[in-house]
């Protein structure tokens, strides 16, 4: 038999809405929830933020684009006096020879993305000559170049096909080539129109060992 209490309701119903009762009364709030979530979400966003600037001050990332320091300091490693590595010849489409200069060979990434940065002056018979590995459209700019330069892009058949004159010091303006081109070479702006240097002209060159 069930117990019955005041001759009412049994007790294990009382007791069922007792233990219901309870549960609604302990459950969190709405509003509790969302403050704990936003706390949670915004603790994890500081600790991320705080990682991500350690790893900025101790740990910068070199193959990202360097800065004007990093490519400094690379340019000093490389030197920034003149090296005579060879000669280059321009001649005139009809084989006539215009003049010869002193070159500086850039061959590889590290050098052809230094260039003539930081170089405070050259010489009017030198030049820098960028070797590229394919033929392709060129392109260059004036980052961190002290010195307005003619840009002199040649063909593999040794053709000159596009010259870009007097370009604008430590500008990050593009200069391209009209066609492609897998040589480039850099000389004091002025160059070219003093020794008449024009697009379909020819050089030579010989590199010294």
């Amino acid at each position: 038999s069930v117990k019955m209490i005041n001759n009412s309701k049994p007790v294990h119903k009382l007791m069922a809405r007792g233990k219901k009762t309870f549960k609604k009364t302990d459950r969190p709030g709405k509003a509790y929830v969302q403050n704990r979530i936003i706390y949670t979400y915004s603790s994890i966003a500081l600790v991320v933020l705080l990682i991500i600037l350690l790893v900025v001050m101790f740990y910068p990332d070199r193959n990202a684009s360097p800065g004007a320091e990093y490519e400094k300091d690379i340019a000093r490693r490389l030197g920034l006096d003149f090296k005579r590595q060879g000669e280059l010849t321009f001649l005139t489409a009809g084989g006539d020879t215009l003049v010869t200069i002193e070159i500086e060979v850039a061959d590889d990434d590290v050098k052809r993305q230094i260039g003539m940065m930081f170089r405070e002056k050259m010489k009017e018979h030198q030049g820098m000559f960028f070797i590229f590995p394919v033929q392709e459209i060129r392109s260059f700019w004036m980052r961190n170049t002290l010195i307005p330069l003619d840009m002199i892009f040649v063909n593999r058949e040794n053709e000159i096909v596009t010259i870009r004159k007097n370009t604008t010091p430590q500008s990050e303006i593009s200069y391209f080539s009209s066609q492609p081109a897998l040589y480039v070479i850099e000389v004091n702006a002025g160059f070219t129109d003093k020794f008449q240097i024009n697009s379909g002209d020819r050089i030579i060159w010989q590199r010294f060992q």
